[in-house]
């Protein structure tokens, strides 16, 4: 627990969200639409 408290220590804020359904790009299933992460990660709950 300690090595990921250092890990994290130099980052100023942390999120943590559950993703029920990760964005996948439509031509490779093993790849991450990162527009589509940022935009969900991004969004303020009602």
């Amino acid at each position: 627990m300690r090595e990921v408290a250092d890990l994290l220590r130099r980052f100023h804020k942390i999120k943590v969200t559950v993703v029920l359904r990760f964005p996948r790009t439509a031509t490779a299933m093993a790849k991450i639409d990162r527009h589509a992460l940022r935009r969900l990660l991004n969004e303020r709950p009602a």
